[in-house]
């Protein structure tokens, strides 16, 4: 494999410019490299999903998010390739997965429901839940040889979120819970959080409080093997290999 480049798009025609220049880059060339790498998107799509729907939501993806057009085409296509492996419709009203900048660079974020998604996929998984605790509902738990967790929501006004759990059961019975204070979330994503996720927060601040603590959960559950690494993809640089890039733009050309 080549030493790998940053590539920006340098004419409407879709040739390449190593990094150093700084030619204009517009979104109807940003598309055009989507769709010169459409086949390369579609060869590594799982069964469920269909090669056209998730064509739509490529072609989608910079109405979505305008700002993406001024990324590299390499980290723009790593992202569509990672949210593919996945079967995740990017920047789609189901909000299973997002492709935002980071900069100069587009990053990848699994949605709340694309983690449910995910996760669902494993035989092993009977059930998995996340939900808000608030600070006029019934609510403890206890860790140990002999773990609890009991909620009841109130059902007149609850107060304000003070915490969040998640908790899954296995076919076999074993079941597994964590929780985590409202306080200990925004402590988290004060340490890993970045500006390209900050906007998923502040409009659903209460479904990244869930994933986050789904996440933590699920790093130790027994599910199927890709999903660790579908969790590490969740905001990563991700980005298409340089030649692969070059061979978009002839595709192009052509």
């Amino acid at each position: 494999m080549s030493k790998q480049t940053s590539f920006t798009t340098s004419n409407t025609h879709g040739a390449i410019a190593a990094a150093g220049e700084t030619p204009e880059k517009t979104a109807q060339s940003m598309n055009d490299y989507i769709k010169a790498y459409e086949k390369e998107i579609a060869k590594v799509l799982p069964s469920s999903v269909t090669t056209e729907s998730f064509a739509i939501s490529c072609a989608a993806v910079l109405t979505k998010a305008p700002a993406l057009a001024a990324c590299t085409p390499r980290s723009l296509i790593g992202a569509l390739l990672t949210a593919a492996q996945l079967g995740l419709e990017p920047n789609t009203p189901l909000g299973q997965a997002y492709i935002l900048p980071a900069g100069k660079e587009c990053r990848f974020h699994l949605g709340y429901r694309g983690l449910l998604a995910l996760a669902h996929r494993s035989c092993q998984l009977m059930s998995l839940e996340a939900h808000t605790v608030h600070e006029n509902d019934e609510f403890e738990y206890e860790f140990g040889l002999e773990p609890k967790l009991r909620h009841r929501p109130s059902m007149g006004d609850r107060g304000e979120m003070v915490a969040v759990y998640a908790c899954y059961r296995l076919t076999g019975g074993c079941c597994g819970f964590e929780v985590m204070s409202k306080a200990d979330i925004d402590r988290h994503r004060g340490k890993f959080g970045d500006s390209s996720d900050s906007g998923l927060w502040d409009k659903a601040y209460e479904e990244m409080c869930k994933k986050t603590v789904l996440k933590r959960l699920l790093k130790y559950a027994p599910l199927f093997g890709g999903f660790a690494d579908a969790m590490n993809a969740d905001g990563s640089p991700a980005a298409a290999d340089g030649e692969d890039i070059e061979g978009a733009a002839k595709a192009m050309e052509a």
